[in-house]
């Protein structure tokens, strides 16, 4: 059964702003392709959420990831995968805010 997929505003806005740097920095061929592995792994998730490794198990938070440097946290529910945020792992994370 194929989970719906929905975004947090956080994880959208995430979403944005690496399209916004690829695009600035790298051009629009990466910022496409950088999509391409998102859309991609959003669907892998929507069919097999559990595909990802766990990140935190209390707050049954899940990780996959999707290029060199970014990774997509994710909450699986009954009905749907939940994305949380996308991570630059370049940054220092420190405490990563949900």
């Amino acid at each position: 059964m194929e989970l719906r997929t929905r975004w947090t505003r956080k994880a959208y806005n995430d979403f944005e702003g690496i399209v916004e740097y690829l695009s600035l920095e790298l051009g629009k061929k990466s910022a496409s392709e950088f999509c391409k592995k998102v859309f991609d792994a959003t669907e892998l998730l929507s069919q097999f959420p559990m595909s990802g490794s766990e990140y935190n198990e209390e707050r049954q938070i899940r990780s996959l990831r999707i290029s060199r440097n970014t990774r997509l946290f994710y909450r699986v529910k009954t009905d749907s995968v939940t994305i949380l945020k996308l991570l630059d792992t370049r940054r220092s994370p420190g405490k990563i805010n949900f």
